[in-house]
């Protein structure tokens, strides 16, 4: 009985997503005109890596312009500290392989932790319990 009223409630939230507002459908055939002539436009000179721009293209649309120049500052940014980071690494790590090898491991394995972390202290009610960790 509980699964069938999850069900009922994950069907309702799927209603309500998809139900109709003003200005939907001029975002959605602007976001379709933004990724075709990205594409015609990566496929006529060939340029490498047309899934990252795409993605990123999808990740960057939002309802309004300053969401998006905001979230364009924010994916900036993290490539941005990033490449610092691991510049940075190089720099500390120069001639000893098995150090940068740590290192990759060490990036691997704290950026979901880290990213779980914040999540968490962002976006959830319980964050007064992960200010601590």
């Amino acid at each position: 009985m509980a699964a069938h009223s999850r069900n009922i409630g994950a069907l309702r939230t799927l209603r309500d997503e998809l139900t109709t507002f003003p200005g939907r459908l001029s975002g959605s055939l602007r976001d379709a005109l933004a990724i075709v002539i990205a594409l015609v436009t990566t496929m006529t000179l060939r340029i490498p890596g047309i899934a990252l721009a795409l993605s990123l293209l999808f990740l960057l649309q939002r309802e309004r312009p300053g969401l998006t120049l905001r979230s364009a500052a924010q994916i900036l940014g993290g490539g941005a500290t990033a490449c610092a980071a691991t510049l940075f690494w190089v720099q500390i790590t120069d001639g000893t392989d098995v150090a940068r090898y740590l290192g990759l491991i060490l990036g691997i394995y704290s950026s979901p932790l880290l990213a779980w972390r914040l999540a968490l202290c962002r976006f959830s009610s319980l964050s007064l319990v992960f200010t601590d960790l």
